[in-house]
């Protein structure tokens, strides 16, 4: 499955702890319309204590999320 979503929130608690919040996309494509007609709701929050990995996401930007199973 594969989501958009919008980088809403990048949070620097600490050296030791940062917090990036992603929500659907809702408007602004019709990509996006089609999008949030699937996935009207719901939020992605990551915890990470790499910081270089703020480096890699915009605060306002879209991305693709995708989900597939993993082997057990």
């Amino acid at each position: 499955m594969r989501c958009k979503v919008i980088c809403n929130l990048i949070q620097v608690h600490n050296s030791d702890s940062n917090t990036l919040t992603f929500t659907p996309v809702t408007t602004g494509s019709e990509e996006n319309k089609q999008f949030f007609r699937w996935t009207p709701g719901g939020s992605f929050i990551v915890n990470t204590v790499n910081p270089n990995i703020l480096d890699q996401f915009v605060q306002g930007q879209e991305y693709y999320v995708d989900f597939s199973p993993c082997e057990k």
